[in-house]
């Protein structure tokens, strides 16, 4: 089971690698929404999307809602998707509820709310790290 990360950000990326891989988690990442859907498409064991909102190429909401039109379609399984993001417009929220997106957290993210997010999304027990 992997974590597929998604931002622009490499720093980002490598700090929400490091939060997951603290419990024992695997992860594996992407720059922008289009490289998302093609790992999303060549690894059948990513169980998670971390997405941002901005990035060039595919935007996040954009690719959540590409990802949940798949799933609609029996092109992809349903792989739940959370937003890591600096926005919080009420709008994105809305826009995102209605892709599918099961969580929205806001950067610069704490380990404990990803870690209780994930493990909810995925129904993990709690690990310690």
């Amino acid at each position: 089971m992997k974590i597929l990360l998604v931002d622009d950000s490499a720093s980002s990326r490598s700090v929400l690698r490091y939060m997951l891989e603290s419990i024992q988690l695997t992860t594996c990442e992407a720059g922008d929404g289009e490289s998302a859907l093609m790992q999303l498409h060549s690894q059948a064991d990513i169980a998670l999307v971390f997405l941002d909102v901005n990035m060039p190429v595919l935007d996040g909401l954009s690719c959540a809602e590409l990802i949940r039109a798949e799933v609609d379609a029996g092109r992809l399984r349903d792989v739940p998707v959370v937003m890591l993001t600096t926005e919080a417009k009420r709008e994105l929220v809305l826009r995102g509820k209605r892709a599918g997106v099961k969580g929205w957290l806001i950067k610069p993210p704490n380990k404990a709310d990803v870690v209780a997010v994930t493990q909810k999304v995925l129904g993990l027990r709690a690990k310690n790290g």
